[in-house]
């Protein structure tokens, strides 16, 4: 199904740009914090996906 692919597609574009945030982070920085906004996407992405659409998710 196109409309998946380009779901499943989108999602991993997502993921590969959350992943890429948290490695620059990892190596520029000592303390290793997270801003919000990185935190904020990542909780969104795992929240959107089907496992907690479908079984939910407790934070």
């Amino acid at each position: 199904d196109q409309d998946t692919d380009e779901t499943l597609a989108e999602r991993i574009e997502e993921a590969r740009s959350i992943l890429e945030k948290l490695e620059e982070i990892r190596r520029d920085s000592k303390d290793a914090r997270l801003d919000d906004e990185i935190l904020t996407q990542i909780f969104k992405t795992k929240l959107m996906s089907p496992p907690c659409q479908n079984q939910g998710y407790i934070l």
